[in-house]
């Protein structure tokens, strides 16, 4: 998988979850829909999708596998 494809499904889950939590936020008693939420849900989670690409990475680099279980 390229490097663009993993950005591009990371950021596109992160931001489909911070939609849903606000939106449902809408239903919850003094909770309102945040745009800026949702934004920082977006950063979040593409900033834990770069940090495990670059660590699988590393591991692979140093093991030859992708994993220790292959």
């Amino acid at each position: 998988m390229s490097w663009s494809s993993i950005c591009m499904a990371t950021l596109f889950f992160s931001f489909i979850y911070g939609l849903s939590d606000e939106i449902h936020q809408i239903f919850v008693p003094g909770r309102t829909f945040d745009l800026m939420d949702l934004i920082a849900d977006s950063i979040g989670g593409i900033s834990g999708g770069v940090m495990m690409f670059f660590l699988l990475e590393i591991n692979r680099s140093h093991t030859g596998k992708l994993t220790n279980n292959e």
